[in-house]
């Protein structure tokens, strides 16, 4: 069997953590918005889903066309790739709503619903900030996608959209990385990539 296979379907290494953190992040987001008595509607607005998935689907067509076509983007991709290893379907669809309710709990519900548009989607952009100075491009992403989500939140007032958003974004783009992995995993000859093998 070939070993990208035999990885394919052991689960990410990533997915329990990543359960943990992203259910911790979820309760501290409810706690603050509770706290502080904030207005938090979800699934109110067909109108705020659809453009939460048009958002994500256009974003992730974008990032496609950036791996294309720039050198930097493809081996920031490829930075990534090592880093999260192989991911099957299931992994980047978990990983994607873990995130996207997680992080949209916390930055546009909590955060934006006390401190504004702007500081929120900063600090969105700032908890973004990669291992290495060479990630500096994925932080500007994390910021312009914070203030896009962070206006889809405050036009629609529904939570879903940026949810829907962020998830579809997450969703696409980590499947995109974890086929990248499996390549990489291919042409080393099963060794791992990035020592992950």
């Amino acid at each position: 069997m070939p070993y990208h296979r035999a990885v394919q379907r052991a689960p990410n290494k990533l997915l329990a953590p990543a359960a943990v953190f992203y259910g911790l992040l979820a309760a501290a987001a409810l706690a603050w918005i509770r706290h502080a008595k904030l207005s938090v509607l979800v699934a109110r607005s067909p109108a705020a889903a659809a453009a939460g998935l048009a958002l994500g689907l256009a974003v992730a067509v974008f990032s496609q066309l950036g791996f294309r076509r720039s050198t930097r983007i493809r081996r920031l991709a490829l930075d990534f790739a090592r880093i999260l290893g192989p991911l099957g379907t299931w992994d980047a669809l978990s990983l994607a709503v873990l995130s996207g309710v997680g992080e949209e709990l916390c930055f546009r519900a909590a955060l934006q619903g006390s401190l504004g548009l702007v500081p929120a989607s900063l600090i969105f952009g700032l908890a973004h900030i990669g291992p290495r100075r060479g990630f500096w491009p994925w932080t500007v992403f994390a910021v312009a996608m914070g203030f896009a989500l962070g206006l889809l939140y405050a036009w629609s007032g529904d939570l879903l959209g940026p949810i829907l958003a962020h998830a579809t974004v997450n969703a696409l783009n980590l499947r995109a990385l974890g086929r990248l992995a499996r390549d990489s995993l291919d042409l080393d000859g099963g060794l791992g990539v990035g020592g992950l093998g």
